[in-house]
């Protein structure tokens, strides 16, 4: 018999060895990875102690830590078509089963048998006389029909049991196939230590994971009524590692920004640029774009943002677990929005109260899937998140309100009319721009409603504009936006009027 070389052999008991006891300790999830840490006891073979990383573990990312003694270098093989620890144990157990299977259908062939020779019993019958002969059939009819009713009992129970057990073989072989992914390229990483003694060594490594991670769910209700805001927050865990999670100690992160690394370049600010476009030489504002949610993070748990302690946890290999995270109830004024100009639904939405944020710890929730709810039904699915910047919280789209919107083009020969004071000439260029927009309240009680229209700002100085709003709008200047807030009764219409004029120089729009 050709023997194994001392070295390999040595090393692939090691292997073994640490593969059977090394298990995941602690995993820190984020929504698009994770950090995950296991711990073995490992004797040291000629200076080297072999460590398996699963399938689709960065070898790049892999941290080693001993208890005793120090690590020299490190090399890291790849093991194509290794099964997974998880897949070894699943293989395992299915063919216990199988053997079981095996077992129990040799039992049911033999009382199968049994039936055989108790339907048509091999033997004859005698007596002295007709009566005792009836006797005898009669005892023999009676034993016949236990045997019979006995062994019919006993196929029953040996069919069921068989069937359960192919169940649970054919769910074996599912999973199984579930995990195959994570059959091929396992890293097997060798590492050559010193100053480790003779004794045990407790290993510690950690390795960056895809195939694990969470992802946020919300329940985003109101109440229209009193203004309040739950926030139900669940996490959906996942790992796909190829081995079953069990008591590992797991947290939640809440950054989803691990691959934003650099800063943004600066920009070029040029001062006093005149560019004309061809058409509108009204530019219409946006309204600024909010601050960044994660430039607000100095007063979270850590750098990386927020995290959440699970505790220790039995996660199994490809599988969702969901858990509770959190609940938030929040103040908030129940109202509706309209945009004219961008649609002609109405969205509903909850503002929140300031003052009332400024006294909580900051909320920063990551972004998710949430179902969103008024007054105890579903209004919309969609995605959702939260930041310290947020102040509004929207919830679909009101199916009982409408807006017609429509728009009223001036006539581009018309004469010049009196504008600005006589400052126009007969050379300059007229504009006018004129929406009217019918809003209509299909609710049995009044509601509240903002109307928002961007203002228009002039790219030149020498651009006269003139805005007309019915009924009169509020402009808020930092936001360039014309804002009405109105209050429109049950069944009832309301309309908004909005007109915007300007007066282009000749010599400014000779220049296009």
């Amino acid at each position: 018999m050709k023997r194994m070389p001392l070295l390999p052999a040595l090393l692939f008991c090691i292997t073994l060895a640490v593969q059977a006891e090394a298990r995941p300790v602690a995993a820190t999830l984020y929504p698009a990875g994770a950090l995950i840490t296991e711990e073995t006891e490992a004797v040291p073979a000629e200076g080297r102690i072999v460590l398996q990383l699963p399938a689709g573990a960065d070898a790049g990312s892999l941290s080693v830590s001993l208890s005793r003694g120090g690590v020299l270098n490190r090399t890291l093989t790849l093991l194509p078509g290794q099964p997974a620890p998880a897949v070894k144990a699943l293989r395992k157990e299915a063919d216990a089963l199988r053997d079981s299977i095996s077992l129990k259908s040799s039992e049911l062939a033999s009382v199968s048998a049994m039936r055989s020779f108790w339907s048509q019993p091999p033997y004859s019958l005698s007596a002295p006389s007709l009566e005792m002969l009836n006797g005898l059939m009669e005892k023999l009819s009676q034993d016949s029909a236990q045997q019979m009713a006995s062994i019919s009992k006993k196929e029953a129970a040996l069919r069921a049991e068989i069937r359960e057990l192919e169940r649970r073989v054919s769910a074996l072989d599912a999973r199984i196939r579930a995990l195959g992914s994570q059959n091929a390229d396992v890293n097997q990483c060798v590492l050559s230590v010193d100053g480790t003694g003779s004794g045990p060594v407790t290993v510690r490594w950690s390795y960056w994971l895809e195939g694990a991670r969470w992802t946020p769910q919300y329940r985003v209700a109101a109440d229209s009524a009193t203004g309040q805001i739950r926030l139900c927050m669940q996490a959906a865990l996942s790992q796909e590692s190829g081995m079953d999670w069990n008591g590992v100690e797991l947290t939640l992160a809440s950054s989803n920004r691990l691959y934003s690394v650099n800063p943004p370049a600066l920009r070029n600010w040029v001062i006093g640029q005149n560019s004309y476009d061809a058409a509108p030489r009204v530019m219409l504002a946006k309204a600024a774009p909010r601050a960044n949610a994660e430039a607000a993070l100095t007063s979270s748990a850590d750098e990386a943002g927020l995290t959440w302690a699970l505790g220790r946890m039995d996660l199994p290999a490809s599988s969702t677990v969901t858990r509770l995270v959190g609940l938030h109830e929040l103040e908030a004024t129940f109202s509706r929005l309209l945009r004219p100009r961008q649609s002609e639904d109405v969205w509903m939405y909850a503002a929140l109260d300031a003052e009332t944020l400024a006294k909580k710890p900051a909320l920063l929730l990551p972004a998710g899937q949430a179902s969103f709810l008024v007054d105890g039904r579903e209004t919309a699915r969609g995605p959702f998140s939260f930041g310290p910047s947020s102040r509004e919280i929207f919830f679909g789209i009101d199916q009982l309100m409408k807006a017609d919107v429509n728009e009223i083009s001036a006539s581009p020969d018309s004469a010049p009319p009196a504008f600005f004071g006589g400052e126009e000439s007969a050379s300059s260029r007229v504009e006018q721009w004129s929406w009217a927009t019918v809003i209509s309240n299909g609710h049995d009680k009044a509601v509240s409603l903002r109307v928002e229209e961007a203002a228009p700002i002039a790219r030149d100085a020498e651009v006269k504009i003139r805005v007309s709003t019915s009924p009169t709008a509020r402009l808020e200047s930092e936001k360039s936006r014309c804002v009405w807030e109105l209050s429109l009764p049950a069944r009832e219409k309301a309309e908004v009027r909005y007109e915007v004029k300007a007066v282009i120089p000749e010599k400014a729009w000779k220049k296009q």
